[in-house]
């Protein structure tokens, strides 16, 4: 559940005449945070940097692509699975998957679990040739530069790159532990910069907090251990316990997403600026454009209000923290955990209606009956139609979890 509330005092948010990215910009090369954290907090910061990176790559696609690309979307929308699965884009060592539709004005949309990538028609002049958000677990494990190098490769193979890579949108964040809820904090201890605030809830307990939604520059605050449980990220837990993580705490994400314009403003429109530039900008974010006071009943100007220690220490964060260096597959394949409990629903529920107790019997017994019924739910009688049905099943989430080897349908 969110709430959406009104800032509490809009004239502090309403007297700066300009964007407040554009007052800053000026000021970012002068900032020098430390790491120091105040002596009076336990905030503990486990990971900090670009979590999602959204890439426009000047260019043109070429007519090869172009028609190679097109015949593929067509198979997409193919209602045979067996036809719609040989809908794949092998680029060195990818599989992407095309996608039946293309997004926004773009033509085609091709994704791998590195890459989700919108490329534009030849003959779309006024696009950019490609647009992509490059994966954060991908970010994670090799960082930015090594990921933009991947993704700029696969796009010489589609077409004519013509320009520098801008950058479209960047998520910046901090996972931290901290014995202090900054989500129920009120309204007036933060000195904001933005109209509203939305406080989100499961189950009558506070998940989150949210600043500017909607809007070019914007910050979410919350629990990120919560929210891995249902992304499927368990590869942040190994990197939090090597930055010493108990793995029992909370952790909670601190993010801010800046588009296109602000990222001009802030003279990090493109991705070498962005990191000469990271420091500095976060601390712009967590200084002047966010930041959590402690009320001081005597001192009606809030701007004077001294920061909440707790907060203080995940403003003094410097560059990112370094790659994982870990493997990262290109395919979009399910955890075990997906496999091996949800996927099993069918077998026990059928067990438990025909009063089956042993695995093993019931497996054998499920097996049988649903042959049975596949041969006579089949339009015509057919022998194989159990097998004929698990094998279209299989090749098309084959083509979804970029693992099909066959590119031409039968």
């Amino acid at each position: 559940m969110q709430h959406d509330e009104d800032a509490s005092f809009r004239p502090d948010c309403a007297r700066h005449e300009r964007h407040p990215a554009e007052r800053a910009a000026s000021n970012l090369a002068g900032a020098h945070p430390s790491i120091t954290a105040p002596a009076n907090s336990t905030t503990t910061v486990l990971r900090h940097g670009i979590d999602s990176l959204y890439m426009s790559l000047p260019g043109q696609l070429s007519d090869e692509s172009q028609a190679r690309l097109t015949a593929l979307k067509e198979l997409a929308q193919q209602e045979r699975e067996v036809m719609a699965s040989a809908a794949v884009l092998p680029l060195g060592e990818h599989r992407f998957c095309v996608a039946s539709h293309g997004r926004r004005r773009f033509a085609f949309v091709i994704d791998d679990n590195w890459f989700s990538i919108a490329l534009a028609s030849s003959s779309a002049r006024r696009l950019p040739m490609a647009h992509c958000q490059i994966s954060s677990e991908l970010l994670t494990a090799v960082g930015p530069v090594a990921a933009l190098d991947s993704l700029t490769e696969i796009a010489d193979h589609l077409g004519q790159l013509t320009g520098l890579p801008m950058v479209s949108r960047a998520d910046l964040y901090a996972d931290f532990t901290t014995p202090a809820d900054l989500v129920a904090m009120p309204g007036q201890s933060w000195i904001k910069r933005c109209h509203k605030r939305a406080i989100f809830e499961d189950c009558d307990a506070l998940t989150g907090v949210a600043f500017g939604l909607g809007g070019d520059l914007s910050c979410r605050i919350y629990d990120k251990t919560t929210e891995i449980e249902r992304s499927e990220k368990h590869y942040l837990r190994p990197l939090w316990e090597v930055a010493g993580w108990n793995g029992s705490d909370r952790v909670w994400r601190l993010e801010f997403q800046l588009r296109r314009e602000v990222l001009v403003e802030l003279q990090a429109g493109i991705l070498p600026a962005l990191l000469d530039r990271l420091t500095a900008i976060w601390s712009y974010l967590t200084t002047d454009w966010l930041r959590l006071a402690i009320p001081n009943p005597d001192d009606d100007t809030r701007t004077r209000w001294p920061t909440h220690p707790d907060w203080a220490v995940l403003t003094k964060l410097d560059g990112m923290t370094a790659p994982s260096a870990v493997r990262v597959r290109r395919e979009r394949v399910p955890e075990d955990a997906t496999l091996f409990r949800p996927g099993l629903a069918g077998v026990t529920s059928f067990m438990a209606r025909e009063g089956i107790d042993d695995f093993e019997d019931g497996l054998r017994a499920f097996i049988h009956a649903a042959s049975a019924y596949h041969r006579d739910m089949a339009p015509q009688p057919h022998g194989n139609a159990l097998h004929r049905y698990v094998q279209r099943k299989v090749m098309a989430k084959q083509r979804r979890f970029n693992t099909i080897t066959r590119h031409e349908p039968e």
